[in-house]
């Protein structure tokens, strides 16, 4: 077993979701997957992840949702590290995936939706958690949910109240 690893590359994007998004988690459909790779608003020169290959076949995969620096120059790109997923035979070689990343120095990161077992290692590698409860809004008021009370709802024209 040779494993290797390198940027994500277009010619990745199916057999990452074939062979390994599929594979671990069949539920999430093949297209929301693809979604992941195909960032819209990610510039050019900025990679959308790592991947482990095992010969030809992906063994594991760390994707980065990277937001320009604003205001550039001055500003540092925003890092989201996304999908952490190796193999369990593989799992021996999963810090590999993090050191090309963390390497930009100038970036800043964050895991927004880290599993308890990641959020363990960036803890260990010295991130810190900034946050410790979600919070569901919902689009109606807690009076409305409970069956008492009301809401209204006015629509404004463009151009506000005044204008």
């Amino acid at each position: 077993m040779t494993v290797t690893m390198r940027e994500v590359a277009s010619e990745d994007l199916q057999p990452l979701v074939r062979e390994l998004f599929q594979v671990l988690d069949p539920r999430v459909p093949p297209e929301k997957w693809r979604s992941l790779l195909e960032v819209p608003w990610q510039r050019e020169g900025f990679p959308r992840g790592h991947v482990l290959l095992d010969g030809r076949r992906p063994v594991g995969f760390l994707g980065l949702l990277v937001a320009p620096p604003e205001p550039e120059p001055e500003g540092s790109p925003v890092c989201n590290l996304t999908s952490w997923i190796v193999l369990p035979e593989y799992r021996g070689h999963s810090l590999r995936l993090l050191g090309p990343v963390l390497s930009n120095r100038d970036w800043t990161f964050t895991n927004l939706t880290p599993t308890p077992e990641v959020a363990a290692v960036f803890l260990k590698l010295g991130f810190q958690r900034l946050e410790t409860h979600r919070v569901l809004l919902t689009p109606w008021p807690a009076s409305f949910a409970r069956g008492v009370g009301g809401a209204r709802v006015s629509v404004v024209a463009p151009g506000g109240i005044d204008g």
